[in-house]
């Protein structure tokens, strides 16, 4: 897992109209569990991308159990890295959120709504052994509007599109 911050100074969009402005007020604290690579690595057994595929589910279906262990793998992940993070923020409280997919919840089917129920999943387990630091937000931001997806070309992302399309 790696730590980086992400500075409130350089985080700069462009605007629907074609402005830029600054996208943040506050410095914040950001982590990542690999790098992504595009290209053919969704193919490859055992990548990061791979997993994300797997949980996107959209272009091959997957069987439920390719699907258990696509849970399972990010669950381990998820175990490791929480636990990571809790200690890194001094035990500080943390709301663990899910950022939406770029169509509206009912668009998909449920086994394309695998990767929140997981991490849900692993919240809960993590409380109930003691850890009582996580708090479930999974839910917190829900899409209400569909929204152009950048590697299908449908559209560009811009400042303010996080507004208009999430709750």
């Amino acid at each position: 897992m790696e730590q980086f911050t992400i500075y409130a100074n350089d985080s700069w969009c462009d605007t629907k109209d074609g402005r830029r402005r600054k996208c943040l007020r506050y410095d914040t604290d950001a982590f990542y569990h690999a790098e992504y690579h595009g290209g053919g690595n969704w193919k490859i057994a055992g990548t990061i991308e791979n997993l994300i595929c797997t949980f996107k589910n959209d272009i091959t279906p997957y069987s439920d159990e390719t699907l258990k262990d696509a849970m399972i793998k990010l669950a381990n992940i998820l175990i490791k890295d929480f636990r990571e993070i809790l200690r890194t923020q001094e035990n500080s409280p943390l709301t663990i959120c899910v950022i939406p997919r770029a169509k509206h919840e009912d668009h998909y089917n449920p086994n394309q709504k695998l990767f929140r129920q997981t991490v849900r999943i692993v919240i809960k387990f993590l409380n109930d052994k003691g850890f009582n630091k996580f708090i479930d937000g999974t839910h917190n931001i829900i899409r209400h509007t569909d929204s152009p997806t950048t590697h299908l070309h449908e559209g560009r992302t811009y400042c303010g599109i996080t507004k208009e399309t999430w709750a």
